[in-house]
């Protein structure tokens, strides 16, 4: 027995060693072990989503999709097509309607519209304003769609963020709660919101965060129901969704004690009691990948073309359109719709179908990899090496299954990678020392593997598999958004066959000026494009290649002009927003539908570039990186700007032409221009006022200038903060 044990001293040494140390690993919690646990986790959440039948029937989602964008115009719609929506949805019997969608900003009147364009001075104009005033409150669709709201459950979503002090919109009033609550409750706590209009909010029936916080990966596997904003509690939109339709007064908050906090076990709603993590965090019930609910287009509800019952339904309205940018990458799915991740959480809540990491998880995960990695340090010295790899595989697969019963009986989260990595880990070093010792130091390990797997022929296969991979990664390229003005206008002035022709004359000679210069188209989206410069082939000079390409469809937009006037068509305008950066760019979508595409901040920053072109009367709009990468152009600075959804200002600008052929009088224009934002920034108020109302003189064409004295008269009557660097804060997308 002592000679057997003497024979064993090193490997059971050893693998206790290896042992303590991934304790130590575990106990310090590294991030390389979330990422671990994050992949095993999505892996069990894919391999256990239910049968597409029991998807709960009582949970509806109207989608404004691509059908709905195409027959009702582009997003945002009116309110009072909102209003028509809300109307057919209760009118179809729908019990509580929740919104995936903000309503942050008001809608300008038509009539305010007219009257601005009306000259005060004439007597005839001041009737006719008179006249106009009358129907304004007939046109107010903000109102149009508040009334819509009353007497009816409807339930409306907002944003926290971590912003202080930069509010928007008016908050529901807080959750109410059954008992007093600790002051050192760990709640999540955040410092702004972004809500809806206040006469919109007031005649809801409440509201709802719709606030996710994805994983350090990006992906969202779970979401808060609760959220702390000063000394309040606000539901998140879910929670509220089914606290509205079980008609329960208020919620309970079970916590317990733990060192200096008070951490939450449960929620309680009415009969149900929700289970947490410390911070009343749930992890996301995903019933499927995207659609797995009931979708209806949300232009079949409004035109009552629908023979899908509502009644008695929960209806969430959404969109699942890539274009309104509301995707979340989920473990279902890397490409997946916000509204339907507050859809698997009612439904989650409704069936009390949720799994949860109780709080003495980090305990039992310690235990779990302590006795693991005792039976394979035990075990394994005393087999030889052929039988190591079976027994790693009857080991490792009882921890799997012990997991996965814990996963689908007991709705318990523990995690599995780590302890099969320990496992692994002993059992790859017990087969190195095994047959280190039976071939006597003969020969190295890597020899020893040799023998089954060529090296070379290792090293080309996967040589092989990147050549040809399409797996998602990040470059830094540059990307396009190129859209249609009054694209609305002009659909509606045409009949489908009509508007067809028009968008493929429009459509053909931009894809081919896109190619011509490298670039690769991404969509087209009704009447957008959006392309990009970098891959799937490298092109070191995609910045100037997209401000050429930028360019010269502008070029051909003119020549466009006469072609389409000639055809009796519409005359088109574009405006086209371009941005350089890293962005994430792959292979996405799902197994019937596929795309190569890209995304990120860069991406959605480019999008609100294209946005900002009709603000500032121009037709191209580049950000700072594009400009700094190519210094071919002559640029005027438009503004320093915070569009919507970016936390910090970006400086946008115009290239005009190239420098070998600007002209004087435009390098005077631009030296004056450069002169009066110098004074605007100073904020000598009086020089820049008159800077410009030169410039506009000069050239009354330029709407840019119109915006700086409009902007210089209202900032003479704001105190401005003393380190006020001029941004400028765009709310609208």
């Amino acid at each position: 027995m002592k000679k057997l044990l003497g024979f064993r001293f090193v490997p059971l040494t050893i693998g206790l060693g290896l042992l303590t140390v991934m304790l130590m690993v575990q106990a310090a919690k590294f991030p390389l072990l979330n990422k671990l646990e994050w992949i095993a986790y999505d892996l069990k959440v894919n391999a256990t989503l239910p049968d597409q039948n029991n998807i709960n029937p009582n949970i509806v989602i109207v989608d404004i999709d691509e059908k709905s964008l195409r027959e009702e115009g582009r997003w945002p719609w009116p309110r009072n097509k909102i209003a028509r929506l809300v109307d057919q949805l209760f009118k179809q019997g729908a019990i509580v309607v929740a919104f995936d969608v903000m309503f942050s900003e008001p809608e300008i009147n038509a009539a305010e519209k007219v009257i601005r364009q009306i000259d005060p001075a004439s007597p005839y104009n001041k009737t006719l304003v008179k006249s106009i005033e009358k129907i304004k409150p007939r046109l107010d669709n903000d109102t149009i769609l508040a009334k819509s709201f009353e007497n009816h459950d409807v339930i409306l979503g907002y944003v926290f963020h971590h912003r202080t002090g930069d509010n928007i919109g008016t908050l529901p009033d807080p959750i109410k709660i059954k008992t007093t609550l600790p002051e050192n409750l760990a709640v999540l706590t955040l410092q702004g919101y972004t809500s809806n209009l206040q006469k919109l909010q007031n005649n809801a029936f409440s509201g709802g965060f719709f606030t996710v916080f994805p994983d350090a990966d990006g992906i969202i596997r779970r979401a808060p129901l609760i959220l702390r904003y000063g000394d309040e509690i606000y539901p998140s939109l879910a929670l509220e969704t089914v606290r509205t339709y079980y008609v329960v007064d208020n919620i309970e908050i079970k916590t317990e004690r733990f060192d200096n906090l008070d951490i939450i076990e449960h929620i309680g709603l009415g009969n149900y009691n929700i289970p947490t993590d410390a911070y009343a965090r749930i992890n996301v019930p995903y019933f499927g990948g995207p659609k797995t609910f009931q979708y209806i287009p949300a232009t079949d509800v409004i035109n009552n073309k629908t023979d899908f019952s509502l009644k008695n339904k929960i209806v969430l309205v959404g969109s699942s359109t890539e274009g309104i940018y509301d995707m979340r990458s989920t473990p279902v799915h890397t490409v997946y719709p916000g509204v339907e991740i507050q859809a698997s959480i009612v439904a989650g809540i409704l069936e009390q179908n949720f799994r949860f990491e109780p709080s003495w998880k980090d305990g039992a995960d310690f235990l779990v990899t302590l006795v693991g990695g005792l039976v394979t340090v035990i075990a394994l010295p005393f087999i030889g090496p052929v039988l190591i790899l079976p027994v790693l595989i009857i080991i490792g697969g009882m921890l799997v299954l012990f997991n996965v019963w814990l996963w689908t009986n007991q709705a318990l989260i523990l995690s599995i990678a780590f302890p099969l990595l320990t496992v692994f880990l002993i059992g790859i070093f017990n087969i190195a020392y095994g047959f280190v010792k039976e071939s006597a130091g003969r020969r190295q390990l890597k020899s020893i593997f040799g023998q089954y797997i060529p090296p070379e022929l290792v090293e080309k296969m996967s040589s092989s598999l990147a050549d040809y991979s399409f797996e998602g990664e990040s470059r830094e390229m540059t990307v396009l958004f190129a859209d249609i003005r009054n694209f609305t206008s002009i659909s509606e002035s045409l009949t489908a066959t009509e508007l067809k022709n028009m968008l493929n004359q429009f459509f053909t000679p931009m894809t081919r000026i896109i190619f011509e210069n490298k670039g690769t188209i991404d969509k087209y989206v009704g009447d957008m494009i959006m392309a990009f410069w970098g891959a799937p082939l490298e092109d070191k000079h995609h910045a100037k290649n997209a401000i050429k390409t930028a360019l010269q469809m502008l070029q051909e937009v003119e020549k466009l002009k006469p072609k389409f006037e000639k055809a009796g068509l519409p005359e088109i305008n574009i405006g086209i927003g371009l941005n350089t950066g890293f962005m994430n760019v792959g292979d996405m979508g799902s197994n019937y539908r596929r795309a190569y595409t890209v995304l990120g901040d860069t991406v959605n920053l480019a999008s609100r570039l294209e946005g900002l072109t009709k603000f500032y009367g121009v037709n191209l709009v580049v950000g700072e990186n594009t400009k700094n990468a190519v210094d071919d152009y002559v640029y005027r600075q438009l503004d320093f700007v915070q569009v919507k959804g970016k936390k910090e200002a970006v400086h946008v600008y115009e290239p005009v032409r190239l420098k070998t052929e600007a002209t004087q009088e435009l390098w005077t224009e631009i030296y004056d221009h450069e002169n009066a934002m110098k004074l605007y920034l100073e904020r000598t108020w009086d020089e820049a006022e008159q800077a410009f109302k030169n410039l506009k003189e000069q050239h009354p064409q330029r709407v840019l200038y119109s915006v700086y004295l409009e902007r210089i008269t209202n900032l003479r009557s704001m105190q401005l903060p003393e380190n006020w660097n001029g941004a400028y804060e765009r709310r609208s997308k």
